[in-house]
């Protein structure tokens, strides 16, 4: 769990947590020796296939400067697509009944750290937009919930169940951000977010980007370097509203 040393957290941040799904929560624990961060909490997940990645780290460190406690789960092992090529088969070991245990634990941990369990917030990365979704959906209490260019279709594609469906099962505030070439059924007017503004959620558009330009564009890039930012803005923004 990443301790920011920028920002002072206030009693009340200190109960709240902030989870960021990667691949990330073995390695990342062991760097806490040599790395001192602030934060409240959070959860971050997603399907990153490259591993710990310096912008990963460049985001928690980002998050922990607003004052919050940030945790990033693997919940692949460390496994990657270089060693699973086939994405489908990749992605067909990681179920929900297997990642699930992985949520509990990285909940019982902030737990154990003084957390309030009800004020938790999820931060998904592709393949964790999904598991952020589906989590809530099989009833984890997340405060709220953020995921840049989620692909929720997992829910559909890989899993074979009903993608709107699992959303309507999300009773949590929940801004999605979908690149340009993300699915119609995540962006503005559509059924499933219609649901979710009901709720308290939204869905803000990156028309211009590519799915992942957040967590592994090319940031040499100035419109992407802008929307990454932005993106990471709107987060931190969503979150502490709703917390």
């Amino acid at each position: 769990m990443y301790r920011g040393s920028k920002a002072k957290p206030s009693d009340r941040q200190q109960r709240v947590a902030i989870l960021i799904f990667n691949l990330i929560l073995i390695s990342f624990l062991n760097l806490l020796s040599s790395h001192a961060l602030n934060l409240t909490n959070f959860y971050i997940f997603s399907l990153h296939s490259w591993g710990i990645t310096n912008r990963v780290r460049a985001i928690a460190d980002t998050i922990a400067s607003e004052g919050y406690n940030v945790l990033i789960v693997d919940c692949y092992y460390g496994d990657t697509l270089d060693k699973t090529p086939d994405l489908v088969e990749f992605l067909s070991k990681y179920s929900y009944d297997k990642i699930s245990k992985e949520i509990g634990a990285a909940i019982d941990f902030l737990v154990s750290k003084s957390v309030d369990k009800e004020s938790i917030a999820a931060l998904g990365f592709c393949w964790g937009g999904w598991a952020v979704a589906k989590s809530a959906s099989e009833g984890v209490s997340w405060k709220c919930a953020v995921s840049p260019h989620p692909s929720a279709k997992v829910e559909s594609f890989i899993w074979k169940n009903d993608e709107a469906a699992m959303f309507e099962k999300c009773p949590m505030p929940f801004l999605l951000m979908p690149a340009g070439d993300d699915p119609d059924n995540i962006k503005p007017g559509s059924p499933v977010v219609d649901m979710l503004e009901e709720k308290g959620g939204k869905s803000f558009p990156f028309p211009r980007m590519v799915h992942g330009w957040t967590s592994r564009g090319d940031l040499s890039k100035d419109e992407v370097k802008e929307d990454a930012e932005k993106a990471l803005q709107l987060a931190t923004d969503f979150i502490k509203v709703n917390n």
